[in-house]
């Protein structure tokens, strides 16, 4: 049997089956369920409230709810802003020098540390950076009134920023966009496992 070689348009694309339309399928497949949970949200449905922990899991929550417990701040927040941070690498690290599950600064992680009376660890160590990135949320949940946009934008654009802008329309573009998506996650994980929690 002659073998068929993969046709090529004249851009030099890849051919049908290889891998950026898989990749193409995935995402489809993604938005698909996106739009599913975002269905589910208006219309209450629990089987597409389970499908949503695919797309929104809660790894290390154990720990997260533990360390969100000590710090007095929602599980749910903590996990949405470890998922927009990281996507759950532990070993994670920003072009601007932040690292772990959480993205700590190493200058924020020592100060934070310090305030919480912790010895300082390795930022990479999944337990110590979602310890302190708790800490953290719950710090700036002090300093701004448990307003979830400011401590949010704080963040992500530093504390300092924030009181300066006073309103939040003044953020940095990044910052806006930051926060906007953070709400949203935070909205799908509190909708996704509200009820499944203890």
């Amino acid at each position: 049997m002659p073998r068929v070689e993969p046709v090529r348009t004249s851009g030099g694309s890849a051919p049908r089956g290889s891998l950026p339309h898989s990749r193409g399928r995935a995402a489809a497949v993604l938005f698909g369920l996106g739009i599913a949970i975002g269905l589910g949200v208006v219309f209450r449905d629990p089987l597409l409230r389970a499908g949503g922990s695919v797309i929104y899991p809660f790894p290390y929550r154990d720990i997260v709810e533990s360390a969100a417990a000590s710090a007095s701040v929602d599980p749910l927040l903590v996990v949405a802003v470890m998922r927009e941070e990281s996507g759950f690498v532990p070993e994670a690290r920003s072009h601007a020098g932040a690292v772990g599950l959480m993205q700590l600064m190493p200058e924020t992680a020592r100060w934070m540390a310090a305030k919480a009376r912790r010895a300082e660890g390795d930022l990479q160590d999944p337990d110590y950076n979602i310890r302190l990135g708790a800490e953290y949320l719950g710090y700036l949940q002090k300093q701004f009134d448990g307003d979830t946009h400011k401590v949010l934008a704080a963040y992500n654009g530093g504390e300092g920023n924030v009181k300066r802008w006073k309103d939040l329309s003044k953020a940095f573009p990044e910052t806006r966009r930051y926060v906007q998506r953070s709400l949203i996650t935070y909205r799908r994980y509190r909708w996704i496992y509200s009820e499944t929690r203890p």
